[in-house]
């Protein structure tokens, strides 16, 4: 299977079980975040995006941190979030696009991302994308619309 997400303006593209062997066991965890007491951010993190404070099971996270693991600079954590979400069902599409109105840029390229896993059963975001494609002045998030929205559309 092949994943592509966009960030920054470039594709990152990740090829996932094509016939390698799958290695040692993955970690089924994801880490926790949250902005109380947290170290200073990166340098390419804006000071709003929370910060790591524990690691748990990715079963053990409640819905809205889910939401917020989108956020996750390590593409691997989002992308395992992402896939915990879609696998969730179309019931956590009505959060995923609230998600788009998160004041933290990487929440909502994250967001549009996992809508774009479930294809055209996210088809009730479509005139929100929309939208935020024309008003959101963050390249991050609208070449993630870009790329996904005719996924989500079923124009692809």
């Amino acid at each position: 299977m092949k994943l592509q997400l966009v960030l920054g303006g470039l594709w990152i593209v990740c090829l996932v079980g094509c016939g390698e062997s799958p290695g040692p066991a993955a970690d089924d965890s994801i880490t926790d975040v949250s902005s109380t007491d947290a170290p200073d951010p990166p340098h390419n993190r804006p000071p709003d995006v929370p910060q790591i404070t524990e690691k748990r099971p990715l079963d053990e996270l409640t819905d809205d941190e889910l939401v917020i693991c989108l956020g996750n600079e390590d593409l691997s954590k989002l992308q395992e979030a992402a896939e915990r979400i879609h696998k969730r069902g179309v019931e956590f599409i009505p959060k995923l696009i609230a998600a788009l109105d998160n004041e933290n840029v990487y929440v909502r390229a994250g967001a549009v991302y996992t809508l774009g896993l479930f294809k055209t059963e996210a088809k009730s975001a479509v005139p929100r994308l929309k939208e935020l494609q024309e008003q959101d002045d963050r390249r991050l998030v609208t070449d993630s619309i870009l790329y996904n929205l005719p996924q989500i559309e079923g124009t692809e």
